[in-house]
């Protein structure tokens, strides 16, 4: 479950939350398109992003992170990723652990 089908669709287990230490990638999640386009509410989407980050990814978040706030993912979703892999290549793989 959440395995991923890189380099296309990172894994759901850990990855994301190394993800979330570059503030750059604090809104990738909600603007990839099967976020982006999800029939929910923002505030929806809120919720299961953070419990994604929490459930999957609580060892490798941040010390000091912050859960994302429905702002932020509503202000993401309307900046859709053309090329996801590639905003990934430019704004976390050069920090990449």
């Amino acid at each position: 479950m959440g395995e991923g089908k890189p380099p296309n669709v990172p894994t759901l287990h850990d990855e994301l939350g190394k993800m979330m230490s570059v503030n750059a990638m604090r809104g990738y999640l909600a603007r990839v398109p099967g976020s982006a386009h999800a029939p929910i509410s923002n505030s929806e989407l809120t919720e299961v992003l953070n419990w994604l980050l929490a459930e999957f990814n609580a060892e490798t978040l941040p010390k000091n992170f912050k859960k994302l706030t429905v702002g932020e993912v509503t202000e993401a979703r309307t900046q859709i990723l053309a090329n996801p892999n590639q905003y990934r290549e430019d704004h976390w793989k050069a920090y990449e652990f």
